[in-house]
């Protein structure tokens, strides 16, 4: 989740600001839209630490430990025994939210124990992963639950097709270049966390957003979340809520099997708060 330097990146910093100001992220920390969201001139120099912007996830998890008996989710894990959410940002995965129990032993030190991103652009690696956990998934905890809105259902008879996206209505953050409503070269990636994840984008694209999908088959009756996620090659600390979808559903060609992802298909319809239905196939 580190940023990368591209020599167009003052172009990539304008799309993550259009992207966080149409989720309503520039103005999280404080000051007007035009003044947090405003784009860094020169790249060279070290921007100094601005406590008036600082985004704050809470209390971090100091250790979390060995998640493996937790219930493992693409940015969350359910553990055994009762406790809020809280965040880990960490260098095993990345930044997740942790409710339940907290087990010890085993992740690594996490990233920042107090979880606050406080550089307007570019800061330390470590500040780098949360920006990005910040732009692309909030400031709220995630949990297993949340978005929950596509009945899952199966159907051997499904074939692979080629991957496709459709859409309607796609305005405000949707319509953000390099929409994946206009993808010309569909990128699909398949992830088992625990849960089934496939993330559909834009071939190649630095910043814009991506579909993601997560399906959690071991709940009954199964069910799964489709969110907008933005992303950016050069995050800045500023938190964005993802848009999720409301209702639709979803089918899948099997369940999911770590060891043939590659063979799962699926196709899926998800009608968003804003406006936008998405139909698609992967």
């Amino acid at each position: 989740m580190q940023s990368t330097r591209h020599g167009c990146g003052v172009a990539v910093v304008a799309v993550a600001v259009a992207v966080a100001a149409a989720l309503g992220g520039c103005d999280a920390g404080g000051g007007g839209a035009q003044e947090a969201c405003a784009p860094v001139r020169d790249r060279g120099v070290t921007p100094q630490v601005d406590a008036a912007r600082t985004s704050d996830l809470g209390a971090c998890v100091a250790d979390p430990g060995s998640l493996a008996g937790c219930y493992v989710g693409e940015r969350w894990a359910e553990c055994p025994g009762a406790g809020p959410p809280g965040a880990y940002c960490g260098r095993e995965g990345g930044c997740k939210w942790l409710s339940g129990g907290q087990p010890r032993g085993g992740l690594q030190t996490p990233l920042a124990f107090d979880c606050r991103c406080a550089w307007p652009s570019w800061g330390a690696e470590d500040e780098a992963s949360m920006a990005s956990f910040l732009l692309g998934w909030g400031s709220e905890p995630w949990t297993r639950e949340r978005a929950l809105a596509l009945p899952v259902t199966f159907d051997a008879s499904l074939a692979a097709g080629t991957p496709k996206v459709s859409c309607t209505g796609c305005a405000g953050s949707c319509a953000l270049p390099p929409g994946l409503c206009e993808a010309t070269t569909l990128r699909v990636s398949r992830n088992y966390p625990g849960t089934l994840v496939v993330v559909l984008g834009e071939e190649l694209a630095m910043a814009g957003w991506n579909l993601h999908l997560e399906f959690d088959v071991a709940r009954s009756p199964p069910r799964a979340r489709a969110c907008r996620i933005p992303f950016t090659d050069a995050p800045r600390c500023q938190a964005a809520e993802p848009v999720c979808a409301t209702e639709g559903r979803a089918t899948l060609s099997a369940r999911p099997c770590r060891e043939r992802l590659g063979e799962l298909h699926g196709r899926f319809e998800a009608k968003f708060p804003d406006g936008v239905t998405m139909k698609g196939a992967f």
